[in-house]
Parts: C-alpha cells; structure tokens; sequence
C-alpha cells in the first residue's frame, strides 16, 4: 500500500521483453538504505516487488497485463519516473490509500498555469465516472491528488509548483498518457451496495 507522496524520481535505464513479461531496470537518485529483494515499490503508480538491487539501480519483471493496462507500453529508456516505497504501518498518512493497481490510462487535455498553481485537465475513459467524484482523491502517476473539477469524461486537478518540480509531471505536456487508480474506498462502496443487508 501506498500514499501517493512521491519520494523520488528515478530514471528507465531499461525495459525489455523477456520470458513470459518484461523486465525493467530503474535507477534512483535518493538513497533508499532499507530498500531490498521483494519490496514493493510503485512505479508512476504502478506497484512492482523488486527483484533485483545493484548500487542504485533496481530491477523488476513485469507481466504482460500490467505492460497492457498502464503507460508501460510506452516506457523508453531515459524517461523520468515517479517513485514511492511501500507504507510503513508507522508512517505519516501525508496522502490517500493508493494500491498501485492502475485502473486505466488517461491522456493531459490541458495545462494551465495560474496565478498559485497549475490547472491539468485529464481525459479518461467512460467507465470510470461513477468512481470519481468533485473534491475526492485521484492518483495520477501514483501521485495524491484531489479532483478540482469534474466535466463529462474530463477532470481538472490543481497542481502546485512542488508537485510539478518533485515528480515526472514537470516532463508532461498536452498528449501525454498518464495513469489512473481511482479512490479504493469507492470501489468497496460500490461492491458492498450490491449486496442487501
């Protein structure tokens, strides 16, 4: 389980199709001291246990679902990465509960700056309506974010500059893919209200 509050951001030195799924190496910039072999670690919010540790550089396989369902697809080496370790039980909640399970890929409609922040306006798909809602939690990228606004299939966070310099957002523009999981506690009101008490 995650935050959503980026500790780092790390750098694709590789992503490769290999066995069954693919394999991808990360190089991070903090020093992660406690970091080890079968960690769980989100990766612009995707969780993946790490497999592998060399120096500062990280390895994890990836299956083919997750490449099919998030940004993975588009991964090449040298792009940035928004990277958070797993939750200490304790740890400050700076965030929302963020699981790492990617619920679809959205597309940056908009960036607008402002005054005090940044206006980014997000395209998602239609079949997430229902689970988002006008000041709830996002997270985009794995980052914690809460909706300002909410059009038809569109929805508007704002951003302010330490989020932008802290995270791979400073690398978007307008096209860019980014991933989506909704609020989980929204997820479990919607399977609970199928059942009568």
């Amino acid at each position: 389980m995650f935050t959503g509050i980026i500790e780092d951001v790390g750098k694709v030195i590789s992503f490769f199709p290999e066995g069954q799924g693919y394999k991808i190496k990360i190089a991070f910039n903090k020093q992660f001291d406690d970091l080890k072999v079968s960690d769980s670690i989100s990766v612009d919010g995707v969780c993946l246990t790490i497999t592998k540790i060399i120096g500062k550089i990280f390895e994890a396989d990836i299956s083919k679902e997750t490449v099919s369902v998030t940004t993975f697809k588009h991964f090449k080496s040298g792009m940035r990465v928004n990277l958070e370790r797993a939750m200490k039980h304790d740890s400050r909640f700076g965030g929302h509960i963020v699981l790492g399970h990617v619920d679809a890929v959205g597309k940056i409609t908009s960036l607008k700056n402002e005054k005090l922040n940044t206006i980014l306006t997000v395209e998602y798909p239609p079949k997430l309506k229902k689970y988002i809602a006008h000041k709830g939690s996002i997270a985009i990228n794995g980052i914690s974010l809460t909706i300002a606004d909410l059009k038809e299939n569109f929805f508007d966070v704002a951003l302010i500059p330490l989020t932008i310099k802290e995270t791979s957002l400073a690398d978007k523009q307008v096209g860019s893919l980014v991933n989506i999981e909704v609020d989980v506690i929204a997820r479990y009101i919607e399977s609970l209200l199928k059942y009568k008490v």
